[in-house]
C-alpha cells in the first residue's frame, strides 16, 4: 500500500520506498469494474509522470480509500 496525497480530487504526489514522489502530469485515467456481476469491486487507475521522470500506474480502491503501485515502467 502507498500513501497517496490529493489535490482537487487528482493524485498529486504518493510516499513510496521511503519518499515522495510528486506527479507532474496525469497521462492517463480510467476505472475498472472486472466483473461486477460477481460483486467485484470498481478499481481507479492512474497512469502518472513523476518529477523524477518515472511512469506510474496507481490502482485506488474506492471502496477502502487505500492505494497502491500497480505496475512501474521502466
Amino acid at each position: 500500500m502507498v500513501k497517496v496525497e490529493l489535490k482537487d480530487r487528482v493524485p498529486y504526489r504518493f510516499w513510496w520506498h521511503g519518499q515522495f514522489h510528486k506527479i507532474i502530469r496525469i497521462i492517463d485515467y480510467w476505472r475498472d469494474v472486472s466483473e461486477w456481476w460477481r460483486g467485484e469491486p470498481e478499481l481507479w487507475f492512474w497512469r502518472v509522470l513523476t518529477e523524477n521522470q518515472g511512469v506510474y500506474e496507481l490502482v485506488c480502491y474506492p471502496q477502502s480509500n487505500q492505494w497502491w503501485i500497480y505496475r512501474v515502467y521502466d
